[in-house]
């Protein structure tokens, strides 16, 4: 009974006094609060008194500082935002440049970075520099079946002529890219990148074996265009790239012989993506137009971005894309000026292709990422068309591993390797000899087996 009455007695004056709580008290409380740097009190506090419909920028000032200590940059982002709408200062500026930067604003950072003083500028590191970063990458590609594909034992011995050809135990790439900023809104990405693979060839008749050392060359010239509207960012990218082959091929006037051959092509990628940012979540559509291989890809993808945190230290990326590709061909009827060209594309294959990316910063200076992709990569391209994998032989398993080393704000380092699971594409000939007197036909059997290749790459970043 006692405790029934203290009830009673007490629940009305205590729900009074909350009702009655003025906007003094929690400008006061949440002041001493945040001398004290007790964060998570303060943000329960100060949401209290934005129910009340109590505003001012102390208030959101405190609070966006609160979540800015607590790393969450995506919520600190909103309450410097409102404070900005009762002052503009120095303090306040620099607050909400650095929150757009590390929640992966980093555009918005720069377009707001422009109402900046010098001094502030300066302060924050911050140049408008049409330079904006030059990056430099090196990286080995190791085939590592080597050995079992030299020693292969072709499945069927009594085909008259059969071929394999496979990448050397180490090749190599590089590229140099270059960041320029045409405005505060508009960036433009450039780069440069040199592809040499050599290549063992095997080349087998009833009567030897021949083996052949020869090589393809790739360079790759990107460019890569991007506007920046708000949340809302619109990229177009292509990547032109120019290839060297060298291989052998049989002679279908004679059947045990076999000729050099050299390929020169030029395939390309075309590329639109769009992306919007909310809140902790980033969006992204973006589809693709190829020709590489004398065959025609579509590709759409679909791609999310999850920063559980609002900050960049944790993410979870995933994405789908569907691909169309086609083979195309050029057909001429008729003579002369009555000659016609039409062009068919005649279906060749559909591909679904996922990838799911887990990254995080386990070190002060250290971020760690892991990539899997599922599905068929054959023809396909990622990262805004930077990347194309554009040789005949499918990837069927992927595996990414990503270190990223960023010492201060100028300077990165960057290192990844891969492990890809890939059809070994290889063939057999028949000699048809008849009619008689022999003119002879090729056959051709495509056949196939599993390898594993791995890859290693490092690179530098520098800001200016």
């Amino acid at each position: 009974m006692k405790l029934l009455t203290f009830l009673v007695l007490f629940l009305p004056i205590h729900i009074y006094s909350q009702d009655s709580l003025s906007f003094n008290y929690f400008d006061q409380k949440t002041y001493n609060l945040y001398i004290n740097n007790d964060w998570n009190e303060l943000i329960k506090t100060s949401k209290q008194a934005f129910k009340k419909n109590y505003n001012s920028y102390y208030l959101n000032m405190r609070t966006g500082i609160a979540y800015y200590n607590k790393n969450n940059f995506t919520k600190a982002t909103k309450y410097f935002e409102k404070a900005s709408e009762f002052d503009k200062n120095p303090t306040l500026q620099e607050y909400l440049y650095f929150s757009y930067l590390f929640s992966g604003y980093s555009y918005k950072a720069d377009s707001y970075s422009k109402y900046f003083t010098d001094t502030l500028k300066n302060k924050c590191n911050i140049n408008n520099r049409k330079l904006n970063f030059i990056d430099v990458y090196y990286g080995s590609l190791q085939n590592n079946d080597f050995d079992k594909l030299v020693n292969f034992n072709f499945i069927d011995p009594n085909k008259v002529a059969a071929k394999i050809r496979f990448n050397n135990t180490f090749n190599s790439f590089y590229s140099v890219g270059l960041g320029l900023n045409f405005s505060q809104k508009t960036k433009f990405y450039t780069n440069f990148s040199h592809l040499n693979e050599s290549k063992t060839e095997i080349l087998k008749t009833p009567y030897s074996i021949d083996t052949f050392e020869n090589n393809t060359t790739q360079n790759s010239y990107y460019f890569n265009l991007k506007i920046l509207n708000n949340n809302f960012t619109i990229t177009t990218a292509l990547n032109y790239l120019s290839i060297t082959d060298v291989s052998h091929q049989p002679k279908s006037d004679f059947p045990f012989s076999f000729q050099e051959t050299t390929l020169k092509t030029k395939d390309f990628v075309f590329n639109l993506n769009l992306e919007q940012k909310i809140k902790n979540f980033q969006f992204g559509v973006r589809g693709s137009y190829s020709s590489l291989n004398e065959h025609i890809q579509l590709l759409a993808e679909i791609e999310a971005y999850y920063y559980p945190f609002g900050n960049l230290n944790y993410y979870i990326n995933t994405s789908t894309a569907f691909q169309n590709i086609t083979e195309k061909t050029v057909a001429v009827t008729g003579t002369g000026r009555n000659s016609k060209t039409s062009t068919t594309k005649p279906f060749i294959e559909n591909n679904s292709i996922s990838k799911i990316k887990i990254g995080a910063k386990i070190f002060k200076h250290l971020w760690f990422e892991q990539e899997i992709y599922f599905g068929k990569i054959v023809e396909y391209n990622s990262a805004n068309a930077s990347i194309v994998y554009n040789e005949d032989q499918a990837i069927l398993n992927l595996y990414k591993t990503n270190l990223i080393v960023p010492l201060n704000m100028r300077l990165s380092f960057f290192a990844s390797y891969s492990l890809s699971r890939r059809q070994q594409i290889y063939y057999n000939y028949d000699i048809d000899p008849q009619p008689l007197p022999p003119k002879s036909n090729l056959i051709t059997e495509k056949k196939e087996i599993l390898i594993n290749n791995s890859s290693i790459t490092g690179g530098i970043k520098w800001n200016f």
